[in-house]
Order: C-alpha cells, then structure tokens, then sequence
C-alpha cells in the first residue's frame, strides 16, 4: 500500500467527494466537519482547500470559509472542448495500444459496465448511472496508458456540473445508447473512428447540459451552443 501524509489523505478525500457529487457546486467545506470525519487537526484540512484552489476546483472567502466552485457557463463549455480533445485522444490511443489479449479484456470490461449502467437505467438508479458511465470511460483511458494524460483528463472531469446534467431525465438512457454505440465502434478496433464515436459522445453530453443549464436559455446560452456545434 503506498503511504499517504495527512495532507494527501485529506486532499484526496476532499478530491474524491468533489468528483463523486458528494461536495456539489457552491457547497460549503467545513474545516472542523472534515477534519474530525477524517480524525486529523484542521492544519492539513486548510492545506488541502489551499492545493483544491490552486486547481480552481474550491474558492477560499476571506473571514466566510471555503466552498466549491461553481463554474460559469463560458467556462464549461471550455472546459468540454478540451475534453473532447483529450478524451478522443485517449480513445484513439487505448485502441492501437492494446494487443489482443488486453483488447479482449477492454471490450469484455467495457460490455459488463454498460450492462450494469442499462440495469441501473431500469432501476432510475442515478448515482449508479454516473458511477458505471465514470467507470467505463476511465477504463478505456486507462488503456491509453498515458498516465500525464490521464490525470489531465481526471481533473477536468471534477468540474464536469453532474448535479445540473441529472436535473435532464433522459440523460442516463441517452448516456447508455451512446454507450452501446462506443461498444459496437470498439469491437471493430479502428482508433480513428473511436476517437469520433467519443468526441460525439460528449459533444451530446454538452448539448444536453446547455439545454438544462437556467442560464444557457439567454444569449450567452445560445452563443455557447454555436459554439459546441461548430468546435
């Protein structure tokens, strides 16, 4: 097991509810509720909310506490360019980089995810939902075996608004039918058209979210739309 200090365990536990949903956008962290939840002082709490900041993923009020950033409009749809850039990127990659027995266990990993996301589906199981659509499309990068890419790829998808995307209660089904489609381009093992299966894929995933977003129905919304078409 590798060793972990008290500030990296409170960072990455920190990390962790930020990206599950745990700690949505515009919540408070309360220092002495995490630093008794995870049985340290409140020095490496403060620590880890300073290095969350740096990654703009918490913002520090002065004499008011620390909270999660809420992210503006313009800045998600940045933020899902990038995405689809580095994320088809990763999918290109963990398809010429497999040999066949890992190819093998990409796609059989990949067809048991969506099978479990189709059941929870069924259920309305959002939380399931989300963690088998997180699961599946981790595995596929992981398979790129580019570690600096992976982690980029990790941190833009802590400021991904889940909480806003799960108000559209077509998603998860939609998510699913896009993940059978990537399973079917998947087994036909061509990297170039893995990478478009998944750019459309979250290109989808951003139509969906400035439909839901309240103020992507103005013109910054519809400017933002012109841009998610055309990127």
């Amino acid at each position: 097991m590798k060793f972990q200090t008290k500030n990296d365990l409170v960072f990455t536990a920190l990390w962790d509810a930020i990206s599950s949903g745990e700690l949505a956008p515009g919540d408070w962290i309360r220092t002495a509720e995490w630093a008794e939840k995870l049985d340290v002082s409140q020095t490496p709490v403060r620590e880890a909310l300073r290095r969350l900041e740096a990654q703009g993923l918490v913002e520090i009020l002065p004499h008011r506490g620390a909270r999660v950033t809420s992210h503006t409009l313009e800045h998600i749809v940045e933020t899902f360019h990038i995405r689809m850039a580095l994320e088809s990127l990763a999918a290109r990659l963990a398809i010429e980089r497999s040999d066949d027995e890992e190819f093998r266990e990409l796609v059989a990993r990949t067809e048991a995810l969506t099978s479990e996301m189709e059941e929870a589906v069924a259920r309305n199981d959002v939380a399931k939902c989300r963690q088998m659509n997180q699961e599946l499309h981790f595995t596929l990068y992981r398979a790129a075996k580019m570690p600096r890419l992976l982690a980029l790829i990790e941190g833009l998808w802590v400021t991904y608004p889940f909480d806003t995307l799960n108000l559209q209660p077509d998603r998860p089904r939609q998510t699913l039918t896009d993940h059978w489609r990537l399973l079917e381009v998947m087994k036909r093992r061509d990297p170039q058209e893995m990478a478009r299966a998944m750019e459309e894929h979250l290109r989808s995933g951003l139509e969906t979210l400035l439909r839901t977003m309240p103020d992507a129905r103005g013109g910054r919304g519809q400017q933002a739309s012109r841009l998610a078409r055309h990127a």
